[in-house]
Parts: structure tokens; C-alpha cells; sequence
């Protein structure tokens, strides 16, 4: 039962671009989920990612209309997850990108293994990872206690956006604010 995951500040542009540079360079097809059980193939269109939560970078031939209602597909087929990022007001929320290794059988009830989900996170998360900067402090408002977390990174856009005075935020974590350090956001 094996999980990966990551997370980044990214701003919703620059998110755009590295899904239009994941569907032309590793051969995937971005699937948009609006709705736990809506799903769409994206056509490309930037205007598509509003109102969509997460999306689902499928390899090329695994997605087809019984693929985008079956619950399980994701795992099943090696789909790597990743949320859509979201402002509101002055907050950028941290997006989280992820894959499962395995899935439930519903008609066999036996979690089956499929690890070419996590190898396709792997190939994924270093494109992203390729446009990040690490790493992001972490800071209790009400302690004021500070960490520095190495795996959460931020991007050109995200420094810029926390310099003007924007926050940077975990969605359902209120007390904790991130930090860009200031000898890494230039």
C-alpha cells in the first residue's frame, strides 16, 4: 500500500505552462476532475482549469470514457494526481502532487499492486521540481516556532507573489503560514 507524495506553491499560470509541457514531452493526457465522479479529458484550454480541483497526468492510451468514471483508474492505471492551485483573496494554497501503488478490486475484493504509478510520479514530480526552489519555511502563528521543510517547494511565481506581501497557506491549517527563506526567493 504504498503512496508518494509532494508538495509546492505554484501559481495558477505557471502551473498552466508545466501541464502543457508534461502533455508534449512525456506523451500524457491531463485528465480534469471536477467532481469525484466527474472526470474530462483537457482539451488544453486554460479557461478548463477554472472550477477544477485536481487533475490526473494519464500516459497517452490509458484514457478512454470507461476510464473516466471508474473510481479506480487512477491507481489502477498509474495516473499521477495533482491538485489544480487555488488563491483566494491574498492566500496561495500549496498544491499536492501524488500517486497510489496500489487499488481496490472491487470484484475480486483484493488490493491489487500496480507500482508503474509511482515510477510515472517519480518522472513527474521531477519536471515539477525542475521549476521549484527548496526549501519552504514553515511557521506556528500562535508559537511563532519556525521549521524549514526541504520537500515543499515553491516556484519563481510563488516567491514573487509572498515578496508583495501575499501569504502562503495550507488549506484546513489555519495557525501555520509558509515562508519563503529570503536568501532563496532572488
Amino acid at each position: 500500500m504504498a503512496s508518494k507524495s509532494k508538495q509546492a506553491f505554484i501559481l495558477p499560470d505557471e502551473f498552466f505552462a508545466l501541464l502543457a509541457e508534461l502533455t508534449s514531452s512525456m506523451n500524457l493526457v491531463v485528465v480534469l476532475q471536477r467532481r469525484r465522479s466527474l472526470r474530462e479529458a483537457w482539451d488544453g484550454d486554460r479557461h478548463a482549469l477554472a472550477g477544477t480541483v485536481r487533475v490526473f497526468l494519464a500516459v497517452a492510451g490509458t484514457v478512454d470514457s470507461g476510464s473516466l468514471t471508474d473510481e479506480s483508474a487512477p491507481s489502477r492505471l498509474g495516473w499521477v494526481m495533482a491538485d489544480v492551485p487555488n488563491i483566494e483573496d491574498e492566500k496561495l494554497f500549496a498544491i499536492q502532487v501524488g500517486a497510489r501503488g496500489d487499488w481496490f478490486d472491487k470484484a475480486t475484493g483484493m488490493v491489487c499492486e500496480n507500482n508503474e504509478a509511482l515510477k510515472q510520479f517519480g518522472r513527474v514530480w521531477k519536471k515539477f521540481a525542475q521549476r521549484l526552489r527548496f526549501p519552504t519555511r514553515a511557521r506556528n502563528m500562535t508559537t511563532e516556532a519556525e521549521s524549514s521543510y526541504a520537500s515543499i517547494g515553491y516556484s519563481a511565481g510563488a516567491a514573487d507573489w509572498f515578496r508583495h506581501g501575499n501569504r502562503l497557506r495550507q488549506r484546513g491549517v489555519e495557525n501555520i503560514e509558509f515562508l519563503i527563506p529570503e536568501t532563496m526567493s532572488g
